[in-house]
């Protein structure tokens, strides 16, 4: 799991902070749970009095910090397969 720090230098990178997407997300992929990862992303203190972190909408520096477990990932691949054309398939083998 990332730290606040390391996430708020993924939040500050000119691509993310230039967009004019309406939402913008960062997105921590991992083993861990997500119940897990509700529990300690996030959660460890920033070391820069800088960072803007929202415990309450997760978010730091006005910016959505969502958590994938790669568990939750395969599930969606591997539903993709079942409506999925075959060259389209070939893309979701493991």
């Amino acid at each position: 799991m990332p730290e606040i720090n390391q996430l708020s230098l993924y939040s500050q990178r000119g691509k993310i902070n230039k967009s004019q997407v309406k939402h913008k997300a960062i997105f921590s992929m991992s083993a861990c749970s997500d119940q897990f990862a509700d529990i300690f992303l996030l959660k460890n203190n920033a070391q820069n009095i800088n960072i803007q972190v929202d415990y309450t909408n997760k978010t730091i520096n006005n910016i959505a910090v969502r958590h994938l477990p790669w568990k939750t990932i395969y599930e969606i691949a591997d539903s993709a397969k079942k409506d999925s054309a075959l060259n389209e398939k070939n893309y979701l083998k493991n």
